[in-house]
């Protein structure tokens, strides 16, 4: 008997309906519900509504730091002297900086297609071709050695040294159109510009030294700085005696390399703001940059 009144018992409770709980003013169903039923409704809507706003809030502030930190690493390749373009495997533009787009504008040995793929100019773009699967193979490790080029230019301008080096995401990914390539590019032709007033901080420099520092960054010679600063030749070497001094170094070729990994590589405050009005930092197939 005591087995058919628990089994009884177990059917009884399992027929119950399930009881509930207002979250607003406690009330059971089962023992009539709420109150006010109006006033809990309104109460949980609004807390439903201030829920909603702190998740939204935390996700913001969660996503804030990374989009700044992108925006930031995206100012600072636009910074560069040095060409940076992102590519696909088959060499499609997928963004560069303002000096790559300087570059191919200048139609000068880089071009890019109708369908926005970049090549070298004058009918040489299997050559590029086979730069890019080379910085492909060097990935995997099954080839040796730097993929680089030195790139002739129409104009008879110094050739332009390109460097192409595949993403750690290359070999992981089967799409064609990810990023696949970074490539740069040096043109031994372009004005450094180096700000006169941080190399003079850097290395106590005064304004003529300074000017003369950035003659010989752009490889000029001797002569031809003097020429530029209107002074004499004895005076220029006066100037790049006090250059080595203070750099710390003995030789002419030392010295702008120093300059160079010193600050050469950026672009100056001058250089920068010429032209950035309407010119997005990095500009890419179906992607949008705001300005800085």
């Amino acid at each position: 008997m005591s087995g058919d009144k628990c089994s009884d018992t177990a059917g009884s409770e399992d027929a119950l309906p399930d009881d509930v709980k207002c979250p607003n003013c406690g009330a059971w169903e089962s023992e009539g519900g709420c109150e006010n039923p109006s006033v809990c409704a309104r109460a949980l809507a609004q807390k439903e509504a201030d829920y909603a706003r702190e998740m939204t809030k935390l996700v913001s502030q969660k996503m804030e730091r990374p989009a700044q930190l992108l925006m930031a690493g995206l100012e600072a390749l636009n910074l560069l002297n040095v060409g940076l373009a992102v590519t696909t495997g088959s060499g499609q533009l997928l963004m560069m900086n303002k000096n790559f787009e300087q570059i191919l504008a200048a139609h000068d040995g880089l071009e890019l297609t109708s369908a926005g793929v970049l090549q070298i100019q004058e009918g040489s773009s299997s050559l590029f071709e086979g730069l890019m699967q080379r910085a492909q193979a060097n990935a995997t490790g099954k080839a040796k050695g730097a993929a680089a080029i030195a790139v002739a230019r129409p104009s008879g301008k110094r050739p332009l040294t390109v460097y192409i080096r595949s993403t750690k995401s290359a070999t992981a990914s089967h799409n064609p159109t990810a990023p696949s390539a970074l490539v740069f590019v040096m043109d031994p032709e372009l004005s450094v510009e180096a700000a006169e007033t941080e190399l003079r901080q850097l290395y106590g420099l005064t304004q003529t030294e300074a000017r003369m520092a950035n003659l010989l960054m752009e490889g000029r010679t001797l002569d031809e700085c003097c020429q530029q600063l209107a002074i004499r030749r004895s005076t220029g070497r006066t100037h790049v005696q006090h250059l080595f001094e203070k750099v710390g170094v003995q030789r002419q070729s030392e010295l702008v390399s120093v300059l160079w990994k010193s600050i050469g590589l950026i672009r100056s405050n001058r250089a920068n703001k010429e032209g950035d009005k309407n010119s997005p930092i990095l500009r890419g197939a179906g992607l949008n940059f705001p300005d800085f």
